[in-house]
């Protein structure tokens, strides 16, 4: 996880006293009209950077995307109903098996049709371990379209009406750990005859304004920030650095292919957030400075260059894997 700098300052100038009220955020009650104020604009301003419709709620939610493997299929669900998973690695998996607890799930392959009778189908739009991305819409038949988004969202434009659910774990691009946001089509929420927990109801969150219990408020004022910064960028624009940082990567291993070889070859899956390739040699760890962005475990060698690392970081990685 890397906060940009701008971020960074912002939040350490308005640490012991935010917006004159000479209290620190992390001091409020989650119930205070100083948190809500934030609280509110987080949610109009997600509401903006996305541009989501009225149809949809915006949700905060705890428990990272993990709590989502269970609350996806217990809220849209109903007992004699069952799901579509598209497998592409880890996350994936770890929904797929969390989803056989409350139905009996179908695995459905990234380019074939799902089958009629489920009720949603489900994706994970970039997996981080095995550097796979779908940049393709599934094809689908009418069934809700369920997408983890947690380390894409944010990283380029989506049209939110493709979707019915979309949820993201927010410690990738768009905030600190402890929060994940979900956006859900209104008309799906209280269709389940199943009994849910109640932090994993998305009904009593839609009621309670996503304060049920006691929320994170300071991660919420960091997301804050984060996403009053990507406004400013704008995701067009963020999108466009997205693909540039990407494609300097692929073309690093290309041109290098007597050194390393890519986890994936077909470019239509390739990630452009999570780049994930081998090398062919013993990769000399003392040459490497420590960092987030670059996860090396035996040959296998992830570089996360999410929406806010920089250009110079990916380079300056580049030239210590060839030393």
């Amino acid at each position: 996880m890397i906060l940009p700098q701008e971020v960074l300052e912002k939040a350490k100038s308005e640490l012991k006293n935010w917006n004159s009220t000479h209290l620190s955020v992390l001091e409020m009650s989650h119930r205070s009209p100083e948190y809500l104020s934030i609280h509110n604009k987080l949610i109009s301003d997600l509401r903006l950077l996305f541009n989501i419709p009225n149809s949809y709620q915006v949700m905060l939610m705890q428990g990272g995307a993990t709590l989502q493997y269970s609350a996806i299929p217990l809220n849209l669900l109903k007992n004699n109903q069952t799901a579509g998973y598209i497998i592409t690695g880890k996350y994936s998996q770890q929904a797929f098996e969390e989803a056989k607890k409350f139905c009996d799930p179908k695995i459905i392959k990234i380019d074939e049709a799902p089958l009629k009778n489920i009720t949603y189908l489900y994706y994970v739009d970039n997996e981080m371990n095995e550097g796979i991305q779908i940049n393709q819409f599934p094809y689908c038949d009418n069934q809700t379209i369920v997408c983890d988004m947690t380390s894409s969202l944010g990283s380029k434009i989506i049209n939110i009406e493709n979707y019915g659910c979309i949820f993201a774990s927010l410690q990738f691009n768009l905030g600190i750990p402890g929060l994940c946001v979900v956006i859900i089509k209104d008309e799906l929420i209280g269709k389940s005859d199943r009994i849910i927990p109640s932090m994993a109801d998305y009904q009593i969150m839609r009621k309670n304004n996503s304060i049920y219990n006691t929320i994170p408020c300071y991660n919420v004022y960091i997301t804050g920030l984060m996403i009053q910064h990507l406004i400013e960028i704008g995701l067009e624009e963020i999108q466009k650095q997205q693909l540039k940082k990407s494609k300097f990567l692929y073309d690093f291993i290309d041109q290098n292919q007597s050194k390393f070889f890519c986890n994936c070859n077909d470019i239509n899956y390739r990630s452009n957030i999570s780049i994930v390739f081998y090398s062919k040699n013993n990769i000399n760890i003392t040459n490497l400075h420590s960092s987030e962005i670059l996860i090396i475990d035996k040959n296998k060698i992830i570089i996360q260059a999410t929406i806010h690392t920089t250009i110079q970081q990916l380079q300056q990685i580049c030239q210590f894997l060839l030393l």
